[in-house]
Formats: C-alpha cells, structure tokens, sequence
C-alpha cells in the first residue's frame, strides 16, 4: 500500500483530508508562531477545550474541529460552558468548515468567542513566509498517515475494518484494553484501496 499523495499547499480540501490530532497540532503551531504559549489540553475527538493559549495580556480557550458538516449553535455553547468551567473569560472555535446559523454570531458576540472557519485558516496561513507553510506542509499534511485518523482515546492511528454495515476506522485496540472507539465513513472517507483489503480479509 503506497502512501497517500502529499498536497503541494495549503487549501481547504487539505484542512478537510487531515487528521483531527494533526489539524489540533496545526492550530497549535499557528497559535505558537503568533506569539502565544500553547498548551495542548489532550481532550480527544470530541473533547472540550483542545488549546489554551496565554501571553501577558489574555489567555483565550481553543475548540478545534475537524469537521466536513457545518458547527451548529450547540457546539459552540459547549465551548462556553467548557470555557465557564475552567474559568477562561475568551474563546476560539476553529473549524476546517464553516458555521451555520446567524444565531451563533450572536452569541459568539455576547459571550466572547471568535469564530474562525476554513477558508480564514488558509487565508492566516498564506500570511506567514513560505518557508514557514511549507514547514507546517511537511509536519502536518504529508508522509504516511497525515489523513488517517487517530484514536481519540490511544492517540494511535486507526485502522479499517469490516462490520455487518460495510467498512469502518477502528483503534488497533479495538475489542482490547477496553476501547471501542470507530469513525464513519462519512466522517472519515475510506480511500477505496484501503476498503478493498477490509472487505477481503473477512
């Protein structure tokens, strides 16, 4: 099995291919490089707060999401009660997508949150030197595994498998050490080489 093809720069279909552990690393490298401490909070797929970001001004709450659907009003009250939580006054929902509802612009208004979707990441990282992009291009979006997922619960990269419904991601340790984690297709999209070999080892 050959690895996935490496994408030459940064667009929105790069953003939605990544994995959702590299995309929060992304994030985190962008953050960094404007200036922020970064510290990475290690909540998982669906966690809370991914980020906390400080310098001696503000320290500000991150939500990444890796996310092909729009972010709903739901989701972003979630960050507000994560942020409420830990007692952190601002926050940033990052999106590879976008957002679906005026509502949530006033509400992000009110409660303090910045909104920022794909296409303004890909607009904030054409803003920084190319040396930089490209760095970003080859830690993050390259090599084997950049746009598999991993398991949110074992930081490991997932593998496909085969159930009675088709195929499916699962943790390496699915069944073992008590983790049952798996993603959807429609998640994650199976490239069909990798959905080929699952379906001929049943």
């Amino acid at each position: 099995m050959t690895a996935p093809e490496s994408p030459m720069e940064w667009d929105v279909g790069v953003l939605s291919r990544m994995d959702w552990r590299g995309f929060e690393r992304l994030c985190a490298d962008i953050f960094a490089e404007c200036g922020y401490e970064v510290e990475e909070t290690g909540a998982g797929a669906d966690g809370g707060i991914d980020l906390i970001c400080r310098d001696e001004r503000v320290s500000f709450a991150v939500q990444c999401k890796r996310r092909k659907n729009p972010i709903n009003l739901k989701e972003v009250r979630e960050l507000c009660g994560s942020m409420a939580l830990e007692n952190i006054p601002k926050g940033v929902f990052v999106t590879t997508g976008t957002f679906n509802s005026r509502s949530i612009d006033e509400f992000c208004n009110r409660d303090r949150i910045e909104l920022v979707d794909g296409a303004m990441i890909v607009e904030g990282i054409s803003e920084f030197p190319e040396r930089i992009q490209t760095e970003w291009m080859e830690r993050h979006a390259s090599g084997d595994g950049w746009d598999t997922p991993s398991c949110p619960r074992c930081d490991v990269k997932m593998v496909v498998r085969r159930g009675r419904r088709g195929a499916f991601w699962g943790c390496p340790n699915f069944g073992r050490q008590g983790c049952r984690q798996k993603f959807k297709p429609c998640a994650f999209p199976i490239p069909q080489g990798l959905a080929s070999e699952a379906a001929k080892a049943t």
